[in-house]
């Protein structure tokens, strides 16, 4: 869990399922869950309760845990990660309360987690807003005007081949930043890892591949194209759309390989 995935509403617990394996109905059950970690409860109780019996063979299933996540705060503040666990007990009448505790881990706040099922998430790093961006665009503006003897920062307004050349000035603007390459920040864990803001990166001129690919997909969001980003084994690299079009899905998995 991340703030990435919680700014995204990707739920921690997508469903509880419970199943009656016994020769009896299970009567007033009631199955609570709730997120524990860093000494605190980090959720709220969620508590779902099955009225008068279970039949034996019989399911019962929720879906609804939207809420059983850290807080945005909370994630916010954190510069390490730290384990964490989802606890969920379940309580009937005239029986012992059965325990279930699932171990996870709540990531550093700029803490990417790398897996295909998440990897929309990335698009929370790719941060527009930031003022250092209008430095890039100015440069690229500038730059624009020079070539073309516009310095129209327009998106598609004018075509495809505008906002080519709008991506290449933006690409030559960041290119005489001088940004240099980097390890990523130390993460400690083997899922992903700890992305700068594009603020760090346009500032300290220091970044990743992935770094430089989320900061180069700000720069051109900002200009008004659509940006892209590639993950192949080892690199990370952002590209754009050639016309103003969506793709089929946010992810496409694609090995373009044997």
């Amino acid at each position: 869990m991340n703030l990435a995935l919680v700014h995204n509403g990707v739920p921690l617990v997508r469903g509880l399922s419970i199943t009656n394996n016994s020769d009896s109905p299970v009567v007033d059950m009631k199955a609570t869950v709730q997120l524990h970690g860093a000494g605190q409860e980090l959720s709220p109780a969620r508590t779902d309760i099955v009225d008068g019996s279970l039949a034996p063979g019989h399911e019962a299933f929720w879906d609804d845990y939207a809420a059983v996540v850290p807080t945005v705060p909370h994630l916010r503040e954190l510069n390490e990660s730290y384990p964490a666990t989802i606890a969920v007990t379940v309580s009937r009448l005239w029986g012992d309360d059965i325990a279930l505790n699932v171990p996870i881990r709540v990531l550093a706040h700029n803490e990417w987690f790398n897996a295909p099922e998440f990897f929309d998430s990335l698009a929370a790093f790719v941060q527009p807003n930031t003022r250092a961006v209008s430095n890039v665009l100015d440069a690229a503006s500038e730059l624009l005007g020079n070539l073309t003897g516009s310095t129209s920062l327009e998106g598609y307004q004018r075509g495809p081949q505008r906002a080519a050349e709008i991506a290449a000035a933006t690409y030559e603007a960041l290119r005489l930043r001088q940004i240099r390459y980097i390890d990523p920040p130390a993460s400690f864990e083997g899922t992903g890892q700890k992305i700068r803001t594009t603020a760090q990166v346009l500032d300290e001129r220091f970044g990743t591949c992935i770094d430089l690919a989320v900061t180069y997909a700000a720069c051109l969001e900002a200009a008004g194209l659509r940006p892209v980003i590639w993950l192949v084994k080892g690199h990370a690299f952002a590209g754009f759309m050639q016309e103003e079009a969506h793709l089929s899905h946010s992810v496409i998995l694609e090995s373009n390989g044997p």
